[in-house]
């Protein structure tokens, strides 16, 4: 893993996030691109997923680019039915 990939946690539920929140906003400092592994990822709720939308927004402000590494289905279903694929990159 590289220093502008981020691993996410198992639970990025409303209780969970704020460690996963600093490590976000500091990769906004990044010139590379940067990768955001959902592999461990178990448990996501509508927080989790504006945490993950605030990133995202900040880096395309800033011309950074996200890339999502290994696709998790329950992330995906959730993005989709919030209709944030387009925004989060996802398609």
């Amino acid at each position: 893993m590289t220093n502008n990939t981020i691993m996410l946690q198992s639970d990025m539920t409303i209780g969970n996030i704020r460690n996963c929140q600093a490590k976000l906003l500091s990769l906004l400092g990044s010139s590379e691109e940067v990768f955001v592994d959902v592999t461990n990822l178990q448990q996501i709720d509508t927080s989790g997923i504006q945490l993950l939308l605030l990133f995202v927004l900040e880096a395309k402000k800033l011309d950074l680019k996200v890339s999502w590494l290994n696709s998790h289905e329950m992330l995906e279903q959730m993005v989709m039915k919030l209709g944030l694929e387009e925004v989060l990159s996802f398609k």
